[in-house]
C-alpha cells in the first residue's frame, strides 16, 4: 500500500477527520488531503509526528516491507564412540542424545550474557540510492546548521558534503546518521557565502559508496545561518 493509502487507514483506525489530525499537527486540511491523494509527502518532522500520533511505524506508514533472512543452524557433528557393551547400550545412547539436545540448545536459544545487544546495523547500498523530506534546524548562533531527511539507505553512517558556489574554496563535511527512522546530520558553514550543491554519500562495510543530491543554491548569512535553499528531494 502507498502512503497515502497508509495514512487514511491508520487516520480512520484512530477515529480522526483530516481536520482533527491537521489540527494536532499544525497544519492545512489541505495538506492532509494532498498527504492522502498521493499530491505530496509531509516532511521527516511532520512524519515522526504522524508516527507518533496513529501509534505507527514509520515502515506501516510509508509501506516499506523489511525482508528477514531466515536463519539456519547447522546441526552438531557427534564423534562416533567406541561399541559398547551389550548391558549398556541403552544407558549410553541416551546419553548421546541428551549431550546433543544440550548442544543444538546452547546454538538455539540466546545467552543471557548476550541477551539484548542489538546486532550491528550496516547500510546496505540501494541500486539507486534516494533521499526525501529533507528540512533545516534553526541556527543558534554557534554557525553550526542541523538537517534532517528520509533515504532508502536505512542503517550505518553516511556524510553530507558542501561544494562551494566559488572556485578555490573548500567544502564542507559533516557526519550523517541514521536512528529512529530519520538520517540527521550537522554542518558549520563559512558565513556570508553561497554553495552550489548539498550532497549525501553513504558508504557499507565494504567502503562502497553511492551519492544522492539533497539541495541547490545554499545562501548563509554573516552568522552563518541559513537565508535560502532550493530542495531537490
Amino acid at each position: 500500500m502507498t502512503f497515502g493509502e497508509n495514512l487514511i487507514r491508520y487516520r480512520k483506525d484512530k477515529g480522526m477527520t483530516q481536520e482533527e489530525l491537521a489540527e494536532k499537527l499544525d497544519v492545512s486540511r489541505q495538506s492532509v488531503s494532498k498527504w492522502e491523494n498521493g499530491d505530496s509527502m509531509p516532511d521527516a518532522d511532520k512524519l515522526i509526528r504522524l508516527s507518533d500520533l496513529l501509534d505507527a511505524s514509520l515502515d506501516e506508514l510509508t509501506g516499506r516491507q523489511v525482508k528477514l533472512e531466515p536463519i539456519v543452524v547447522p546441526a552438531p557433528e557427534v564423534p562416533a564412540a567406541p561399541e559398547p557393551r551389550p548391558k549398556k547400550k541403552l544407558r549410553s545412547l541416551l546419553a548421546a542424545l541428551l549431550a546433543a539436545a544440550l548442544f543444538i540448545g546452547g546454538w538455539l536459544l540466546p545467552s543471557p550474557l548476550t541477551k539484548n545487544v542489538p546486532a550491528e546495523k550496516v547500510c546496505v547500498l540501494p541500486e539507486t540510492l534516494t533521499a526525501e523530506g529533507l528540512s533545516f534546524g534553526m541556527n543558534d548562533g554557534s554557525g553550526v546548521t542541523s538537517l534532517r531527511f528520509l533515504s532508502n539507505c536505512n542503517a550505518g553512517e553516511g556524510r553530507i558534503t558542501l561544494y562551494p558556489d566559488s572556485e578555490g574554496l573548500p567544502a564542507m563535511e559533516g557526519n550523517a546518521v541514521y536512528e529512529n527512522g530519520v538520517w540527521t546530520a550537522e554542518f558549520r558553514a563559512m558565513a556570508n557565502m553561497t554553495y552550489k550543491t548539498l550532497h549525501f554519500t553513504a558508504r557499507d562495510e565494504n567502503g562502497n559508496e553511492k551519492s544522492v543530491l539533497l539541495a541547490e543554491g545554499l545562501v548563509f548569512d554573516r552568522d552563518g545561518g541559513l537565508e535560502s535553499w532550493i530542495s531537490k528531494r
